[in-house]
């Protein structure tokens, strides 16, 4: 490959042009590359893995499967995973999926998974640049098995002080909710935590759903990855929900051990009647309050302005 840089100015070169030939490395013999493979378990919902190939020149895939899983299975599973990728006109041919999904080099990954009492293993296998066929064996991790679930003593309570309506704050403060919030109701859980203080915390609200009200379906092995991935982990985050839906307030703890408390769960509802004045949000600051104040009064004025008008 070759790199030509100069400058230009209406489309008229005005610098000597500068030429430097780049030369990458050559593609290795997939069929020759082995990997290293090594696994561990951080947690009982994280799995942290690393795959080293004997030749960094190779193209190769690599993922995580259950622990109980075959060469020939995988197979099957990328196989038809290619095939259902060509048939929808996404992809073109094998070659164009590993190009895309392949990876140069030392790999290192972090996956969230559910727990499986089979355990998980890392794979990896080399692939023919070319034809985007496995150019080898698949090479696999020791069965990687989560550790055994220990509750901390941690209980996490939810207190929503007050709640806003999106239409209230859009106009008192149309520069963060104006045109997207006035059918919204918005607040702020505060979390408090007896029997410890937690290293972190992860929360969110979802839709309510009544087939959830059974806690063995709305269980841990459920909750916890879905928070740990998609929750907040900071304090003060505010959420909001349509008026008249119900929603379902989640969080969970971690300790200083790695271990998780239960799930803290709440179904929340919010009467618009009821909701708090808006100048009482924190984002009203003195300042916007001036502003409003001032407003009001030129209204004020300008309207007895005009009624003095007509009586004359």
């Amino acid at each position: 490959n070759v790199l030509i840089v100069f400058g230009h100015s209406a489309g008229v070169c005005t610098t000597e042009p500068t030429v430097q030939i780049i030369k990458t490395n050559p593609q290795g013999d997939a069929s020759q590359c082995s990997f290293e493979i090594n696994a561990q378990a951080l947690n009982r919902y994280t799995l942290s893995y690393e795959v080293i190939p004997s030749d960094e020149n190779v193209i190769y895939y690599y993922d995580i499967c259950l622990g109980d899983e075959t060469a020939d299975g995988i197979k099957n599973m990328l196989d038809a995973a290619i095939d259902e990728q060509i048939s929808i006109g996404w992809l073109s041919n094998r070659a164009e999926y590993f190009s895309i999904w392949a990876t140069y080099g030392t790999a290192n990954d972090q996956t969230l998974v559910r727990p499986y009492e089979g355990g998980y293993k890392a794979y990896a296998v080399a692939i023919d640049s070319k034809t985007g066929e496995y150019a080898g064996e698949f090479y696999f991790s020791d069965v990687c098995y989560m550790p055994e679930f220990t509750a901390s003593n941690i209980t996490v309570n939810c207190n929503i002080d007050k709640y806003f309506d999106g239409n209230d704050l859009a106009q008192i403060l149309p520069m963060f909710y104006a045109g997207w919030g006035e059918e919204l109701t918005f607040f702020t859980p505060e979390f408090t935590f007896e029997n410890g203080e937690p290293v972190s915390y992860y929360y969110q609200l979802y839709q309510y759903d009544p087939a959830y009200e059974d806690l063995v379906t709305y269980n841990e092995d459920w909750a916890i990855p879905a928070l740990l991935e998609g929750g907040y982990n900071y304090p003060g985050m505010e959420l909001s929900m349509p008026w008249g839906a119900t929603g379902y307030i989640m969080c969970v703890a971690l300790d200083s051990e790695g271990n998780f408390s239960n799930v803290y769960r709440q179904k929340v509802e919010f009467d618009r009647e009821n909701s708090a004045p808006a100048e009482e949000h924190p984002y009203y600051s003195p300042e916007a309050q001036q502003a409003k104040q001032m407003n009001v009064a030129g209204k004020d004025k300008n309207q007895r302005t005009k009624i003095s008008t007509i009586r004359r």
